[in-house]
């Protein structure tokens, strides 16, 4: 893979959630790693210069990885919701709970992450169900990443083969995401909570009737938004807006509690079976 692919990663994972007010996540880091150890350039592959049939391909390549644009939220089964007698509480320091199976009960907060598993070290038993806190997103604060100007002149080239906005409009949040989604009728409001709940509304017949630039835009946006997720869930409690993705296997699922509608949560729930992690995710709780 090219530089390029690198570029456009890091672009993904900011507006994919992995950055805003928080530190740098170990855990996190190597959760992610499998998803863009392919981008990393080796020593030939740094030149910026880009010859047609190169870009293109690499356009492609990139596409494949994006969050399908026909896929919507989905409503979590409600079997999901009601959990054995014996399962018990957990509470963050953040005011999130959630409720895990009785054996988890081992608590540890190493520096911004703090998690619940059922490992037990001295028994030597290793553990099946993680439930970690990662990050905090801030969404009302802007974003700014430093950058070459060999990067921006790949992203500039990256933006007008795909014929959408400029990459320069497309670092204006109100361009990449309110604008287009106003031409379908939708108000995100300006916030990640509308802004996301509206991607995961559309489909691509939606698009039919936008120009084609606008409906690249939405295109790109959704899929690099929720980029590396597959399937999606909100949940509407009377304290958060929920959503719950699969990350990963279909028992891994990154939860994303937002006690109001730019401030979130993340963590990440791990267990043996998919049954088992979206039980613990459905009873995700912010008490305020």
């Amino acid at each position: 893979m090219k530089k390029l692919l690198l570029v456009i990663t890091a672009a993904m994972l900011c507006l994919g959630g992995c950055g805003h007010d928080s530190e740098p996540i170990t855990e996190k880091s190597s959760d992610i790693s499998s998803e863009t150890t392919d981008a990393v350039p080796t020593d030939n592959e740094n030149d910026a210069s880009y010859n047609e049939d190169e870009l293109i391909a690499d356009i492609e390549e990139f596409k494949k990885g994006l969050f399908p644009m026909n896929e919507t939220a989905m409503e979590i089964p409600e079997e999901y919701f009601t959990v054995p007698d014996d399962w018990k509480t957990v509470n963050f320091e953040n005011g999130v709970s959630m409720k895990v199976p009785a054996d988890v009960n081992n608590h540890e907060k190493l520096t911004s992450i703090e998690k619940y598993t059922n490992e037990v070290p001295e028994e030597n038993i290793k553990e099946t169900i993680k439930v970690s806190y990662i990050l905090q997103n801030d969404w009302s604060e802007v974003e700014t990443t430093e950058e070459t100007p060999e990067e921006r002149e790949m992203m500039n080239q990256f933006f007008e083969k795909m014929n959408m906005i400029s990459y320069e409009e497309s670092k204006n949040n109100e361009n990449l995401y309110d604008k287009p989604l106003a031409e379908l009728g939708i108000d995100t409001n300006g916030t990640r909570y509308g802004r996301i709940k509206a991607l995961l509304s559309i489909t691509e017949a939606d698009l039919a009737g936008l120009d084609e630039i606008t409906a690249n835009t939405i295109r790109y946006a959704k899929g690099i938004s929720l980029l590396p997720y597959q399937n999606a869930y909100i949940l509407e409690t009377e304290t958060a807006h929920i959503f719950i993705h699969q990350y990963g296997e279909d028992s891994n699922y990154w939860i994303n509690v937002m006690p109001s509608e730019n401030l979130e949560y993340c963590f990440v729930v791990k267990a043996e079976d998919k049954d088992t992690a979206l039980q613990i995710a459905a009873s995700a709780e912010y008490n305020d």
